[in-house]
């Protein structure tokens, strides 16, 4: 692998967390180079804008949500306890995350970003269907449960998850991805 530079790495140091907690609009370049304690020049040697800064971010994001899920789902452990790791690591994940930083993700207007997006949102779908396929084979999981609806349930779930009413609703975006969670896996009913 190759290595990063040591000023590229304070750079992405620097966003990450100030993305995370104030989203993508609210935050300029000058703050990152700042908090980077790199000139702008430095910053453009590496990064051509700031949206591709935010593309190497995500796609560090969807490649180690990837791993960790991949991770999990090669467990020796049974199918319920596969999803309860998975949901635990995304709702860790969605702690460090503000409403501000997934509204900017899901309603930007930068086309790169929404290819990105919907790429790797697609990508996942059809990892998600193989995965609930073999554990339907294996009765993990209900037969009677249609895989084209679940698919399509959770790709509405994608466009729930950047509606402002919903996320305005939430405390934060962990709040909501345990609502969310909750719903798919439970429904209205107690768990019992």
């Amino acid at each position: 692998m190759k290595k990063i530079p040591k000023k590229k790495q304070h750079i992405i140091d620097a966003a990450s967390p100030l993305f995370m907690k104030y989203g993508i609009k609210k935050v300029s370049i000058e703050e990152i180079c700042t908090e980077a304690e790199v000139s702008k020049m430095t910053f453009y040697k590496y990064f051509e804008n700031k949206t591709k800064l935010v593309l190497y971010l995500l796609n560090q994001i969807f490649d180690a949500a990837w791993h960790d899920f991949n991770h999990v789902m090669l467990q020796n452990i049974s199918f319920p306890e596969k999803m309860k790791l998975h949901i635990q690591h995304k709702n860790d994940f969605a702690k460090n995350v503000s409403k501000e930083f997934f509204q900017d993700i899901y309603l930007s207007n930068e086309t790169e970003i929404q290819d990105f997006l919907r790429i790797n949102i697609e990508k996942s779908m059809l990892e998600i269907r193989e995965i609930f396929t073999a554990a339907q084979k294996t009765g993990e999981i209900r037969a009677d449960l249609n895989i084209d609806f679940l698919i399509y349930f959770l790709n509405k779930i994608q466009e729930m998850v950047s509606d402002k009413t919903l996320l305005e609703m939430h405390a934060d975006v962990s709040d909501l991805t345990n609502n969310l969670v909750n719903m798919i896996f439970y429904g209205i009913m107690k768990k019992f």
